[in-house]
């Protein structure tokens, strides 16, 4: 989502001088009319400074249309005080034509230090089981109810 920034001039009018991120805004379009889109639902999550992969790689989400859901990794500033970010794979739904908010799997910090560790976050399923590969841990999660079933940390 993005918000405009204005300035006045000296004549007290407003224009606009740029554009400032508010968070990161899914939204679901009607495209039966394919000259003239709609959009039907959206969710805004986070504030300015959220940040995800998928708003530039499209191979960064996990769309299951058989489930209705889409999920990808994120980073959502929340905190305007403190600016703590909430790192975690969002997972979101679109059934009924309503995006909503299922949750978030919680990024796990690694704790191994001075190492290289590769940098790479993806969301896999494989029947029932969700799995989280967060840099060098792959959690996995239900898929229904998306409680934490396992973890491994690759060393």
């Amino acid at each position: 989502q993005t918000n405009e920034l204005f300035e006045r001039d000296d004549q007290g009018r407003e224009e606009v001088i740029g554009f400032r991120t508010g968070g990161i805004k899914v939204s679901l379009f009607d495209v039966s009319d394919q000259g003239n889109p709609r959009e039907i639902s959206s969710l805004v999550t986070g504030e300015n400074g959220s940040y995800a992969e998928a708003l530039y790689n499209h191979r960064a989400v996990l769309t299951d249309p058989a489930s209705d859901r889409i999920i990808f990794d994120a980073t959502i500033s929340t905190d305007k005080a403190t600016y703590t970010p909430r790192q975690g794979a969002l997972v979101i739904s679109y059934g009924g034509n309503r995006i909503t908010s299922q949750g978030i799997l919680e990024y796990q910090e690694p704790e191994i230090y001075g190492k290289y560790l590769p940098y790479g976050r993806r969301v896999a399923f494989i029947g029932n089981t969700l799995y989280y590969f967060q840099d060098s841990i792959i959690q996995s999660f239900d898929y229904q109810t998306l409680a934490p079933t396992g973890s491994l940390m690759l060393r």
